[in-house]
């Protein structure tokens, strides 16, 4: 993957942050997307050491993957611009940090012209403020869910959080069953930061899941396919998570056979290359599909009528074959010459009459 073109609208004299990214912005920012922000405004200054996403991913032991999001997610608060080509990134442009307070000509570029145009000023996240806030925090719904979010974490809510979990509130058009929900959820996840609760809270929203009614079924199809999946892990002896590949070979043999099949040929599979094997599992249930086995009672079926054909074979090889010769010893050094016949007692009178 080739390297990212980085430009910016920042003054780049000196590395520093503006107060108003630590109070707004920096509690609910992922560590990741910290220092990957970090690390662009260190590359303001010396664009050549900006690396590719698969090199960052490397240099901070992450996926590509989560590079990309943290991209993103400071794309959504208007701090970075990205520049796609097509599904590919190509290069990012730095862009000021809004402040609350600061006066609008703070956001422009310095002009050495006296006419000079200012440059445009960059909108602030789309989120509510925190004083708009105000009205959720007097509503008593609103305290019942800050109550049940002490409950769960055993400590005071501080602001980032309610803040956080207001947002979530509005985001759900003030569903108090939604909220509670969403907070067990992330409780018995043991992930109760803000960023989390946001992160899922979104997820839902975007995915179309804004009634309980369907976050309940989403998370029900979701729990049956975790254990479908986990007894697959469990036939096949592994103890991780399948890798997207994987997961589609599960997928497909969910479609066309039992699960009582799928089982069986995992286990066929480690005692026959006594090793997991997805390729092998394949194989073995396409021969059974191709046989029309359905059943564990069509596998036993299956196998005796192999068994049969293939003693019947041995027979018939064995049938064809001649009898083997008689074995001759092997001459060797020691016998070149003829041997005599007969007893040393016939030998010695014959000698006495010459």
């Amino acid at each position: 993957m080739k390297k990212l073109s980085l430009h910016s609208a920042l003054q780049n004299e000196y590395i520093e942050l503006p107060v108003s990214f630590i109070d707004r912005f920096m509690p609910q920012a992922p560590e990741a997307a910290l220092k990957l922000y970090l690390y662009l405004l260190r590359a303001v200054r010396d664009p050549s050491i900006l690396l590719s996403v698969n090199d960052m991913a490397d240099l901070f032991d992450v996926t590509p993957n989560q590079i990309l999001k943290a991209f993103s997610y400071w794309e959504s608060y208007g701090l970075l611009a990205l520049d796609m080509h097509g599904s590919e990134l190509g290069g990012i442009r730095m862009l000021p940090i809004p402040a609350e307070s600061v006066p609008e000509e703070a956001h422009t570029a310095p002009a050495p012209v006296k006419d000079a145009e200012p440059a445009a000023r960059v909108p602030a996240p789309q989120e509510p403020a925190p004083q708009d806030y105000q009205e959720v925090y007097a509503e008593e719904a609103f305290g019942n869910l800050l109550k049940l979010m002490e409950c769960y974490t055993g400590k005071p809510v501080s602001a980032v959080l309610r803040s956080a979990i207001a947002d979530c509130y509005l985001m759900f058009d003030r569903q108090t069953d939604v909220m509670e929900y969403l907070l067990e959820y992330c409780a018995e996840m043991e992930k109760t930061s803000p960023y989390y609760i946001r992160t899922v809270a979104r997820n839902w929203k975007e995915d179309g899941l804004d009634t309980l009614e369907k976050i309940r079924a989403e998370r029900t199809r979701q729990k049956q396919e975790s254990s479908r999946y986990a007894r697959v892990l469990k036939a096949f002896g592994l103890n991780r998570r399948l890798i997207s590949e994987e997961r589609a070979y599960c997928d497909r043999w969910e479609a066309d056979f039992s699960e009582e099949l799928i089982l069986e040929a995992c286990r066929r599979t480690v005692m026959a290359i006594h090793e997991p094997s997805f390729q092998y599992a394949d194989s073995i249930l396409e021969g059974w599909k191709g046989s029309n086995v359905r059943t564990l009672q069509d596998v036993a079926e299956y196998d005796k009528l192999r068994t049969a054909v293939r003693q019947n074979r041995n027979g018939e090889e064995n049938a064809g074959r001649e009898k083997p010769a008689e074995k001759t010893a092997k001459r060797s050094s020691f016998h070149n010459m003829d041997e005599r016949k007969g007893s040393y007692s016939t030998l010695i009178p014959s000698l006495y009459e010459r």
